[in-house]
């Protein structure tokens, strides 16, 4: 459903109005240096950057860091959480949830901001395919290349569930 030209103008929905007016290049690549920070914060090795931080805009206070100390600290970070849930696997979350407490809960069929898409497309393959510079293909490619040994990491240890 498109919002309305008003909601769109919002502050809360900057970064939807940027992608309607934008180039895919020029939203990931372009605009001011707050514009850009905005970018890394949502973006760039996101999961890395949360458990090293523990905040959803950390970038900047990791932003000198090596990649390999990034990976280290977020990895050391994760390790005290019991259990981490990827998204397509949230059943688990649920059942985990049922057997600690009782409750029932349900968030693994919940949709936000599911797109056209059939349920389980990957949407970054299609992503990239948007992008018209190399350069800003191989610098998008890199804003998951830490993420994915994170999580390769995780898996490899238990904490990732699933």
């Amino acid at each position: 459903m498109a919002l309305p030209p008003a909601t769109l103008n919002e502050p809360a929905h900057t970064g939807l109005r940027n992608i309607r007016e934008r180039t895919v290049d020029d939203y990931f690549f372009g605009g001011a240096a707050n514009w850009q920070q905005f970018i890394l914060d949502h973006y760039d090795n996101f999961y890395c950057t949360y458990f090293a931080t523990r905040k959803i805009r950390g970038a900047s206070d990791v932003a000198k860091l090596h990649p390999n100390d990034l990976i280290e600290m977020a990895q050391k970070q994760a390790d005290l959480l019991d259990r981490i849930y990827p998204i397509e696997r949230l059943t688990l979350l649920e059942a985990d949830i049922t057997r600690l407490t009782g409750a029932r809960i349900s968030v693994a069929e919940k949709r936000v901001n599911a797109g056209p898409q059939a349920e389980g497309t990957k949407r970054w393959p299609q992503l990239l395919e948007k992008i018209e510079s190399d350069a800003n293909r191989e610098k998008l490619t890199g804003f998951a290349v830490k993420d994915i040994e994170l999580m390769r990491r995780l898996r490899h240890q238990g904490v990732l569930h699933g």
